[in-house]
């Protein structure tokens, strides 16, 4: 575990979902326990059905757990915290989808404003913060143009853009490459690194390829029917590699 003061720290963190024909309910995450250390980029892998989303959707606040503890630096997340708390910690987070989930009919720099408009941020303020943005993502060209006529890496560009305008805390990324091919993968990893070697955050990488994990994350969690299989530092690499999860640690560590 990190030694530094966790940026967020769970501990038994437990979720149901509603299963007709399974008994009534099926356990999604089972007892999840784990902290993200400042600036460190924790990787979650796992078989679909394992429940990497369940447990980012969880973390970002997008699902409630059903037990457990979930903390946000000083701030604890549980049933009774006003929503105002947990709307304020939400905004110390952002978001990248292996989907874009760009607003069509919106400009790129439209787009990437999008979080500071919600924000109420003055119009002039917002869009040189997002002109800043597209130029740091490499779209300053495209500004003025509709998500549709951008490429699947150009639009994964803006996404991104739009999750760093508000300076995170901890950005969550889920598959944010699954949808691309693989050089253009490589590009975008290329450009998370940037921004993580750019802006004081932690990240959360859901992936399924290795290869991505390796050359991303500091430490990676291994989750299996929803319960933490393994974590802990991985063997890193410059290169992408296609290996199955037991390669990624040097010394066998249960949880």
């Amino acid at each position: 575990m990190p030694k530094e003061n966790p940026v967020i720290e769970v501990e038994n963190l437990c979720k149901t979902f509603h299963a007709p024909g399974k008994g009534g309910r099926i356990a999604a995450l089972r007892d999840i326990s784990f902290r993200v250390a400042p600036r460190e980029v924790l990787g979650v892998v796992g078989k679909s059905g394992a429940g990497k989303t369940t447990l980012l959707r969880v973390l970002s606040l997008q699902t409630p757990a059903d037990s457990g503890t979930l903390n946000f630096g000083a701030t604890r997340i549980e049933d009774s915290t006003p929503s105002g708390v947990v709307r304020e910690v939400m905004r110390r987070t952002s978001t990248v989808f292996q989907g874009f989930s760009l607003l069509y009919n919106r400009s790129v720099l439209e787009n990437v404003a999008l979080p500071l408009k919600l924000r109420k941020v003055a119009r002039t303020e917002r869009t040189d913060k997002a002109r800043e943005m597209l130029e740091f993502v490499g779209l300053k060209a495209k500004a003025e143009a509709y998500p549709i006529t951008l490429s699947g890496g150009e639009a994964q560009r803006v996404a991104i853009a739009r999750a760093l305008v508000t300076e995170p805390e901890v950005l969550f990324l889920d598959e944010p490459t699954s949808a691309l091919d693989a050089e253009t993968g490589r590009e975008i990893l290329d450009l998370l690194k940037k921004a993580q070697r750019s802006y004081p955050m932690a990240m959360i990488l859901v992936a399924h390829h290795m290869d991505v994990v390796r050359y991303m994350c500091d430490r990676v969690l291994h989750l299996e029917d929803g319960a933490a299989r393994r974590m802990g530092p991985i063997r890193n690499s410059a290169q992408f590699r296609v290996d199955p999860i037991e390669a990624l640690w040097d010394t066998p560590h249960d949880v």
